[in-house]
């Protein structure tokens, strides 16, 4: 009796090795998205320090300029390259009186934090 020989011929993947695979991406993608979050929310904040020292800058600039303290925000708008209002999202820039205050929260961090530099 001839021996016959059985061919298999394998066409793609097999379930067992396609849930294995998505197992895999699922973990890489629940350790990569947190570590993303906590990135941006510090490039937020490094933004919204930036901006507070950019403010008190442009405060001092116009009190050189113009020998008084500017009575709000809108006076030394003219002196900033860009308007600031509202970047990073969540943040409030006041200038009062030469006083500048920042505010800043987000959804990660709810509790305000709050800059303020009188010159």
């Amino acid at each position: 009796m001839p021996s016959r020989k059985r061919k298999i011929k394998i066409n793609g993947f097999t379930l067992v090795e396609l849930l294995i695979t998505v197992a895999i991406v699922t973990i890489l993608i629940s350790v990569m998205v947190p570590k993303y979050v906590d990135m941006t929310q510090g490039s937020k904040e490094k933004a919204f320090e930036a901006n507070h020292r950019m403010l008190i800058a442009n405060v001092v600039n116009y009190e050189i300029k113009y020998h008084s303290k500017p009575a709000s925000y809108s006076d030394i708008l003219p002196l900033l390259n860009t308007d600031i209002t509202g970047y990073p999202p969540g943040a409030v820039y006041t200038v009062t009186d030469g006083e500048v205050t920042s505010e800043f929260s987000s959804h990660r961090n709810p509790d305000k934090r709050i800059l303020v530099w009188s010159g």
